[in-house]
């Protein structure tokens, strides 16, 4: 058996001394390109390296952990796992294998006690050439040199307290512009309704409403936060509205949407059996102040695809702070986002503004329904850009859950008995769950498949096309959006898609990018992160020989004609 071992070893060395020397006299290089996000921490901090492998052709590398990764021997630097895209990898001998470009990334954390103004890095990325022919080169380590800037040395956070402050104002201030948002209106419009229902109860009634309503919102908000520190630590690339690239979620959103919607038609209700009017005054008041702390809940998961005023650079700061500073700015942002119905709580004599209580009331309801109704066909839009042609069955396991619902409604109201009304529940929950199971697959569509740019004045995004026109000297316009993203199809038809700013790009001879973040990318994680923004949209406009200038989330026609007349002929 030690024979047997020792003869395999020494066939496969000799492979590999064969392939380093005798194989070919001229061996192609990997060109790798290095980068650090961010460059400038606290102690305590984490920061995630980016290697980006460029492999010759009729090369690969194999997934080796020992060979393909990237290290750095600090005693102040703590080192976390090696992410690989396993989605770009082809088994080759049952190992996964990765050819032609492949980005892989490795989070790492410095000590808290790291006590200087800057920390010298020898970043070491590895890896080993393989022909695809079979024999093996060598492994390689390549060395690069970084420099990492401690902005605050012993304290918790890497900015200054003034600037975190300004931060969280501007997070205050989005907040409550979120609330016009057209992704959160429609919800807005069924809390402004529980308010005019609420307008004949006592003052402590509205005032605990408005409390829960906000406690629902900064509960979700808090999720959210934490959500982002565990993405932040593992090394995740992300960004704000992340949740809408995960299929299962995006369903279940719609889903409950759906059945929300369906209440306001009166197909089903909640009401409990009436045992004399003050039992039944207090039910009233227990549905709403359930209702007020599920439509904060609502409404947050239905805001994340807008992006609001200062919102962007608020939270592309606190993405890339400590986990007390990101949940501060959070919590400001939940509190300006609640605001409006705080206040209402606090002064409910405003609600007097508000048409008294009457007939008209089931129409505003109804109308309401309809635009819940909106927004779930807007979800199924992003659905269908994340599962294809897979939307067919969601569409058929939503008219079971309708169908479910209408039974619950019509044979489980609170006038039947007890025994009934558990048996029709139970049917109702085992339609939604069995047309779940067999009608809905979730399964991703092919990345290759999400690209919707089907005219040639935009093309796909890619850093080797933005490298290849700069370096030509052509100025380049750079769109990074997500079919989920409510700010950038408002964009795209206020402003990029009107032929008059078409006309103004051609005119400068302005190259057209589109960077797809539906589904989640990367690289496009990586240059968000590079220009401090949390989430698409963003917009860059990069004239020759110049750095790149960042548009704000809301583009205006004049802002575009701007910035394009400073481009020298």
């Amino acid at each position: 058996m030690k024979k047997t071992i020792f003869f395999l070893l020494t066939v496969f060395f000799s492979f590999q001394v064969y392939g380093q020397f005798f194989g070919t006299s001229d061996i192609p290089e990997v060109n790798i390109v290095l980068e650090v996000i961010p460059s400038e921490l606290s102690p305590g901090d984490t920061f995630t390296v980016y290697g980006t492998y460029e492999i010759p052709e009729h090369y690969h590398i194999f997934l080796n952990e020992d060979f393909f990764t990237i290290t750095i021997d600090n005693p102040q630097i703590d080192a976390g796992e090696v992410f690989y895209p396993m989605e770009e990898s082809k088994p080759l001998l049952g190992i996964p294998a990765f050819s032609d470009k492949v980005t892989i990334s490795r989070t790492f954390s410095l000590t808290d006690d790291v006590n200087a103004n800057q920390i010298d890095l020898e970043i070491i990325a590895s890896y080993q050439m393989c022909e695809d022919d079979g024999a093996c080169l060598l492994p390689e380590n390549i060395t690069f040199n970084r420099t990492l800037d401690i902005s605050d040395n012993g304290g918790t956070s890497k900015s200054p307290l003034s600037v975190i402050l300004w931060y969280i104002l501007l997070a205050f201030a989005g907040g409550i512009i979120l609330n016009i948002m057209p992704c959160v209106l429609p919800l807005l419009s069924v809390k402004a309704l529980n308010l005019v229902e609420q307008s004949s109860h006592d003052k402590k009634t509205i005032l605990v409403s408005s409390v829960l309503y906000g406690t629902g919102i900064l509960v979700s908000f808090l999720i959210l936060a934490f959500s982002v520190i565990l993405l932040k630590s593992s090394g995740e690339a992300f960004g704000w509205g992340f949740q809408f690239q995960n299929p299962l979620f995006v369903t279940v959103l719609l889903t409950l949407i759906f059945i929300f919607s369906l209440s306001l038609f009166d197909i089903y209700t909640f009401n409990p059996p009436n045992k004399g009017m003050q039992k039944a005054s207090q039910h009233s008041a227990g549905r709403s102040y359930r209702s007020s702390f599920i439509t904060g809940i609502f409404a947050v998961l239905v805001a994340t695809p807008c992006t609001a005023p200062f919102m962007g650079a608020a939270l592309g700061f606190a993405f890339s702070q400590t986990p007390f500073v990101i949940i501060l700015i959070f919590t400001a942002l939940s509190l300006g986002f609640a605001l409006p119905f705080i206040l209402l709580g606090l002064f409910p004599a405003l609600i007097a503004r508000i048409p008294k209580p009457g007939k008209w009331m089931n129409t505003f309801k109804e109308f309401m329904g309809f635009l819940l109704l909106g927004t779930m066909v807007y979800l199924l839009t992003t659905l269908h850009s994340l599962i294809g042609d897979s939307i067919k069955g969601v569409l058929w396991f939503l008219l079971f859950t309708g169908l479910a619902v209408w039974i619950f409604g019509r044979f489980g109201s609170a006038i039947e008995k007890k025994r009934k009304r558990i048996a029709v529940v139970v049917i109702a929950l085992f339609i939604i769950a069995g047309s779940f199971y067999s009608l809905v697959d979730l399964t991703p569509k092919n990345s290759s498949e999400n690209n919707n740019i089907a005219d040639g004045v935009w093309k796909v995004f890619s850093e080797d096309l933005v490298e290849k026109y700069r370096n030509e000297g052509k100025p380049v316009f750079v769109d990074f959006y997500a079919d989920w993203c409510t700010s950038c199809k408002v964009n795209d038809a206020a402003v990029l898609d009107r032929k008059k700013v078409l006309d103004m790009f051609e005119s400068k001879n302005v190259q057209l990018l589109k960077g797809d973040f539906t589904s989640g990318d990367r690289v496009i994680a990586r240059w968000l992160a590079k220009y401090e923004r949390a989430g698409v949209p963003l917009y860059l406009l990069f004239r020759p020989g110049e750095e790149a200038h960042v548009f704000p989330e809301f583009l205006s026609i004049g802002m575009i004609e701007e910035e394009l007349e400073k481009i020298k002929p």
